[in-house]
């Protein structure tokens, strides 16, 4: 677009422009027919689209070519109702934000829909799961205790339930997935309730921490269930976990720290905390050099920061 056109409309000035909001700017191959922010868009092939000509001299530059037909984009927030769609072959195609086994074994009994496995290292994309204990509270300030827990929970378990078998346990601050992953030799935290007790002995608390800790877990997928293998697991060691279930906008708001106070929102009441202990996760739309470490350890953190 002309930035002469933003300019006389406003402008910037390191802030956001209105203008642009209610008018349509650029050209391409598409032309917003309509959009309703709760049900979603169509797009309508341009026939005036400008870039035709360049396209048929570049046929293997798939940015320039003209659209093929119109395309409507319908926002759902059911994602069974999402799975029967594609199987019925009643849409082209759908995002989902996270598909749990369940939901892969489902399409894959479908004429519809092809299902291929990919390699978790370097695929078309990667994501990783994890389990975060805030350090600044009790009873996470304990080294042993933290111990205690790692070693208390049944991660096969875990992966045979949430992920179908198909997910790779990593060592470290970065998975396996992305760039810079580096185990360095050291093994994986091991389901040992021996040595979990073991630990809990050593800790501030040797039979256990009485007070319930709340613990968030995304409503996704397979998820639910595992928040309940986590919960009997740590059971074993005497921590008691108070479930909560959270959407995915919340986690977005449970990574997020108070502008001016610095305080963590898994500090404070909302979405149902606080939250000293829950699960977050981090998928990307495709592999750059230094995604995870921009993303989740220098732009803004996570959870995890606190």
């Amino acid at each position: 677009m002309d930035p002469f056109v933003i300019t006389a409309n406003g402008g910037t000035n390191d802030s956001t422009n209105d203008w642009m909001s209610t008018n349509l700017l650029g050209t391409g191959p598409y032309k917003l027919a309509s959009y309703n922010p709760s049900t979603g868009f169509v797009l309508q092939k341009d026939p005036n689209y400008w870039g035709a000509a360049a396209a048929a001299a570049e046929p293997w530059n798939n940015i320039l070519q003209p659209a093929k037909s119109d395309i409507q984009t319908n926002f759902q927030g059911d994602p069974a109702k999402t799975t029967t769609d594609l199987k019925s072959g009643a849409v082209a195609g759908a995002s989902f934000a996270y598909a749990g086994p369940s939901t892969v074994n489902d399409l894959k009994n479908s004429a519809c829909v092809s299902v291929t496995k990919l390699s978790e290292v370097y695929s078309s994309t990667a994501g990783a799961w994890w389990i975060y204990m805030n350090q600044n509270h009790e009873p996470f300030n304990n080294q042993s205790f933290r111990a205690a827990v790692a070693h208390a929970i049944n991660y096969e378990q875990i992966n045979a339930t949430a992920f179908g078998g198909n997910s790779v346990r990593w060592v470290g601050p970065v998975p396996p997935g992305y760039p810079f992953y580096n185990p360095d030799s050291l093994p994986a935290y091991s389901y040992n309730l021996t040595l979990a007790r073991q630990f809990l002995r050593n800790s501030s608390w040797p039979t256990g921490y009485l007070i319930p800790v709340k613990y968030a877990y995304i409503n996704l997928g397979d998820w639910a269930e595992v928040s309940l293998i986590i919960k009997s697991n740590l059971a074993q060691i005497n921590l008691t976990l108070d479930l909560v279930p959270i959407t995915l906008d919340n986690l977005y708001q449970e990574q997020a720290r108070d502008s001016t106070t610095g305080v963590c929102t898994t500090e404070t009441t909302a979405n149902g905390g606080p939250f000293y202990m829950g699960q977050e996760f981090y998928t990307s739309d495709y592999i750059s050099p230094d995604d995870w470490t921009q993303n989740n350890a220098i732009s803004y953190g996570s959870a995890n920061d606190c």
